[in-house]
Protein backbone atom coordinates (compact mmCIF):
# COMPACT_ATOMS: atom_id res chain seq x y z
CA UNK A 1 0.00 0.00 0.00
CA UNK A 2 1.11 3.27 -0.15
CA UNK A 3 2.74 4.61 2.90
CA UNK A 4 3.36 9.09 2.96
CA UNK A 5 6.80 10.31 2.15
CA UNK A 6 7.50 7.65 -0.07
CA UNK A 7 8.20 6.96 -3.66
CA UNK A 8 4.69 5.29 -4.23
CA UNK A 9 3.40 8.80 -3.00
CA UNK A 10 5.47 11.49 -4.45
CA UNK A 11 4.18 13.96 -6.81
CA UNK A 12 4.33 13.29 -10.93
CA UNK A 13 7.49 15.18 -11.52
CA UNK A 14 6.18 16.75 -14.55
CA UNK A 15 3.62 18.44 -12.80
CA UNK A 16 5.99 21.13 -11.99
CA UNK A 17 4.36 21.97 -8.74
CA UNK A 18 5.40 25.13 -7.03
CA UNK A 19 5.35 26.82 -4.13
CA UNK A 20 2.31 28.07 -4.05
CA UNK A 21 0.30 25.52 -4.87
CA UNK A 22 -2.17 23.25 -2.58
CA UNK A 23 -0.93 20.30 -2.09
CA UNK A 24 -3.48 17.92 -0.26
CA UNK A 25 -3.22 13.85 1.09
CA UNK A 26 -5.96 12.27 -0.04
CA UNK A 27 -6.73 9.34 2.58
CA UNK A 28 -10.24 8.38 1.09
CA UNK A 29 -12.26 7.96 -2.25
CA UNK A 30 -13.83 11.02 -2.45
CA UNK A 31 -11.17 14.57 -2.80
CA UNK A 32 -13.31 16.00 -0.04
CA UNK A 33 -13.19 13.58 2.28
CA UNK A 34 -10.71 14.00 5.47
CA UNK A 35 -9.20 16.96 3.51
CA UNK A 36 -9.47 21.01 3.38
CA UNK A 37 -10.76 20.85 -0.04
CA UNK A 38 -13.92 22.48 0.16
CA UNK A 39 -12.58 25.09 2.56
CA UNK A 40 -9.61 25.99 0.16
CA UNK A 41 -11.80 26.23 -2.56
CA UNK A 42 -14.98 28.12 -1.13
CA UNK A 43 -11.91 30.75 0.02
CA UNK A 44 -10.67 31.54 -3.26
CA UNK A 45 -14.24 31.21 -4.80
CA UNK A 46 -13.60 28.62 -6.43
CA UNK A 47 -17.06 27.22 -7.65
CA UNK A 48 -16.12 24.54 -10.33
CA UNK A 49 -14.32 21.08 -10.58
CA UNK A 50 -12.93 19.45 -13.48
CA UNK A 51 -12.12 15.73 -12.58
CA UNK A 52 -9.80 13.23 -14.51
CA UNK A 53 -8.24 10.17 -12.90
CA UNK A 54 -8.34 6.97 -11.92
CA UNK A 55 -10.77 5.12 -10.91
CA UNK A 56 -14.27 6.44 -12.72
CA UNK A 57 -16.16 3.93 -9.89
CA UNK A 58 -14.26 4.80 -7.20
CA UNK A 59 -12.40 8.23 -6.78
CA UNK A 60 -14.17 9.87 -9.69
CA UNK A 61 -17.71 8.89 -8.58
CA UNK A 62 -17.40 9.76 -4.79
CA UNK A 63 -15.76 13.17 -5.79
CA UNK A 64 -18.62 13.57 -8.17
CA UNK A 65 -21.57 12.94 -5.78
CA UNK A 66 -19.61 14.94 -3.09
CA UNK A 67 -19.16 17.95 -4.94
CA UNK A 68 -22.87 18.03 -6.56
CA UNK A 69 -23.60 17.88 -3.14
CA UNK A 70 -21.89 20.37 -2.05
CA UNK A 71 -23.23 22.87 -4.51
CA UNK A 72 -20.10 22.55 -6.96
CA UNK A 73 -20.14 22.67 -10.57
CA UNK A 74 -18.38 19.27 -11.59
CA UNK A 75 -17.40 18.57 -14.63
CA UNK A 76 -16.10 14.82 -16.11
CA UNK A 77 -13.38 14.48 -18.32
CA UNK A 78 -14.60 11.81 -20.62
CA UNK A 79 -11.42 10.72 -22.26
CA UNK A 80 -9.07 11.53 -18.81
CA UNK A 81 -10.86 9.00 -16.66
CA UNK A 82 -10.27 5.48 -16.38
CA UNK A 83 -11.87 2.34 -14.40
CA UNK A 84 -10.27 -1.50 -14.96
CA UNK A 85 -14.12 -2.02 -15.41
CA UNK A 86 -15.20 -0.91 -18.45
CA UNK A 87 -18.57 -1.49 -17.93
CA UNK A 88 -18.78 0.21 -15.05
CA UNK A 89 -16.86 3.09 -16.71
CA UNK A 90 -19.52 3.51 -19.49
CA UNK A 91 -22.09 3.21 -17.15
CA UNK A 92 -20.97 5.96 -15.09
CA UNK A 93 -20.42 8.43 -17.83
CA UNK A 94 -23.18 7.69 -19.55
CA UNK A 95 -26.00 6.87 -16.99
CA UNK A 96 -25.16 8.27 -13.74
CA UNK A 97 -22.83 10.96 -14.03
CA UNK A 98 -24.97 13.06 -16.48
CA UNK A 99 -27.40 13.51 -14.01
CA UNK A 100 -25.08 15.44 -11.26
CA UNK A 101 -22.15 16.38 -13.87
CA UNK A 102 -21.05 17.78 -17.39
CA UNK A 103 -19.37 14.88 -19.09
CA UNK A 104 -17.25 15.81 -21.77
CA UNK A 105 -13.87 15.23 -23.84
CA UNK A 106 -10.72 17.24 -22.51
CA UNK A 107 -10.87 18.82 -26.61
CA UNK A 108 -14.43 19.94 -25.44
CA UNK A 109 -12.99 21.63 -22.08
CA UNK A 110 -9.89 23.28 -23.37
CA UNK A 111 -12.16 24.69 -26.15
CA UNK A 112 -14.48 25.97 -23.43
CA UNK A 113 -11.49 27.23 -21.36
CA UNK A 114 -9.74 29.49 -24.89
Amino acid sequence: MMVDGTESTALYAKLDVQEKDVVLTKCRFGAFSNTALRTILTAHEINTLVLSGIATSGVILSTVVEGFDMDFRVIVLSDAVHDANPNAHTALLKDVFPRRADVMSSEEWFGLKK
